[in-house]
């Protein structure tokens, strides 16, 4: 159930909001008559989402919107804004403290339910990959490029729970994998297509470099060279039966 702070001077706009939201999400509402009265809660209580009036007395829902998106704590706080029709204008500068959505008053019905079935999606998904970060957490992640899976899924299968195990069978959907996951252990097999393993580790290795404020430990280990390790690659192993007892050392 997602906790959502609906701030709201008119109280029959706010019965109506809290109809509506109570009919078809599962949500624990919280009111607040105006933006100063807001900032108070927000100091002391967490919620996962904040519908925001613009005209409010007191404090306006500008200044709101200002003052949290300065807020460590605050910043990424999904928010849609409530407005009336004529103030069009507002909602365009709402819009630039990176407001998910907004809802014009006078409320209709067909676009009140779909925008705010937008807002609930997207918390949705936002508690999706907070829970999903929080399985990983602990665990290390081993990226393998290679087109034979199956082999791989063999060897990976034996292994404990704490690796976390990603297999792409080309260097494009790796490389994006990497750059999207930042993996502690990338494993490289022999004869990629269309980018060469040792490409691959150049450039996992040189994004690295570049990133040099990111807080990133990855062991770049090639599968299939049996000659001394270059600068590319931190280990060798001739085939994929050897993963296991690389990990072991690596670890």
């Amino acid at each position: 159930m997602f906790k959502i702070l609906i701030v709201e001077d008119d109280h029959a706009n706010y019965i109506l909001l809290k109809k509506v939201i109570s009919s078809r999400f599962s949500a624990e509402l919280f009111r607040a008559e105006n933006g100063l009265e807001a900032l108070k809660f927000l100091e002391t209580n967490k919620v996962d989402g904040l519908i925001l009036d613009i005209s409010m007395p007191v404090m306006n829902g500008l200044e709101v919107l200002e003052t949290i998106r300065k807020d460590k704590n605050l910043k990424n706080l999904p928010v849609i804004m409530l407005s009336a029709i004529n103030s069009r204008e507002e909602v365009e500068k709402a819009m630039k403290f990176g407001v998910l959505d907004y809802l014009l008053k006078p409320f209709y019905a067909e676009q009140t339910m779909h925008r705010l079935k937008h807002f609930f999606d997207h918390l949705t998904l936002l508690d999706e990959k907070k829970n999903s970060d929080e399985a990983k957490a602990g665990k290390k992640q081993i990226l393998i490029i290679s087109p034979d899976k199956r082999k791989w899924e063999e060897v990976t299968a034996g292994l404990d729970e704490s690796y976390d195990i990603k297999i792409f069978p080309s260097g494009t959907s790796g490389l994006e994998f990497f750059l999207k996951e930042f993996p502690d252990i990338c494993v490289l097999d022999k004869d990629l297509p269309a980018i060469s393993e040792t490409i691959i580790a150049k450039k996992i290795k040189t994004t690295l470099s570049e990133k040099h404020n990111m807080d990133i430990e990855l062991k770049c280990a090639v599968i299939g060279v049996n000659d001394s390790v270059s600068e590319w690659f931190d280990y060798s192993i001739k085939s994929e039966v050897e993963l296991p007892s690389m990990l072991e050392k690596i670890s």
